[in-house]
């Protein structure tokens, strides 16, 4: 079997069935059988298809007693440290863009006004005697939520608020409750969940 050089696609009638033609222009390798001239392309790489992201959702459970303070408060997620005002300790990140869905939670004290915020990227200014927050996405109060018979009460029914906000990889979240009212109707026990989503690929 002899291999044989060529600047050009060979005919036929250019070598025998015992050997090969080379196109060392093209790469392509040629070979004849009783069928005829056949063909070999040279290997090319198949391009790698892109990641299509899968859509999963996520439950992140809370809970906490917060005393009956009517200051602004982040919801401690789990693993937390719950403080007394909003702080950074407060916050999750998002390793994946997704959707904030839904909060749900059940709560005691004497306070049925409550301000939901919803901070995506928030600013803060933490100072020894009074930290503050700007950016919320989402400032809602809720004029009659269901609450429980105070403090060390049975829990009131389920309360439910549709957030529906976007949010990108490594964002982080900020979600906090206030009471409104007078002195002393606050939240006392608080304990929740809240449903969203992140589109993963791997």
């Amino acid at each position: 079997m002899a291999i044989k050089i060529k600047y050009r696609d060979p005919k036929t009638t250019d070598f025998s069935k015992e050997d090969l033609v080379i196109n060392t222009k093209t790469g392509d390798l040629f070979y004849k059988s009783e069928k005829g001239l056949h063909k070999l392309k040279e290997n090319q790489t198949t391009p790698t298809p892109t990641p299509t992201p899968t859509t999963n959702y996520f439950y992140e459970r809370f809970s906490a007693d917060w005393e009956g303070i009517q200051s602004e408060k982040g919801i401690p997620w789990a693993g937390n440290v719950d403080v007394s005002y909003v702080r950074f300790q407060n916050v999750f990140v998002t390793p994946h863009e997704g959707t904030i869905h839904k909060l749900y939670w059940k709560q005691t004290g004497s306070s049925s006004n409550i301000t939901v915020k919803v901070y995506i990227k928030p600013t803060f200014n933490e100072t020894d005697t009074f930290p503050s927050i700007t950016g919320a996405l989402l400032d809602q109060t809720l004029s009659s939520v269901n609450v429980g018979t105070g403090n060390g009460g049975d829990y009131g029914d389920l309360n439910t608020l549709p957030i529906n906000l976007n949010f990108n990889t490594g964002d982080i979240v900020l979600i906090t409750l206030q009471a409104n009212g007078p002195f002393n109707l606050g939240i006392h026990e608080i304990s929740g969940q809240l449903l969203y989503s992140q589109n993963i690929i791997i």
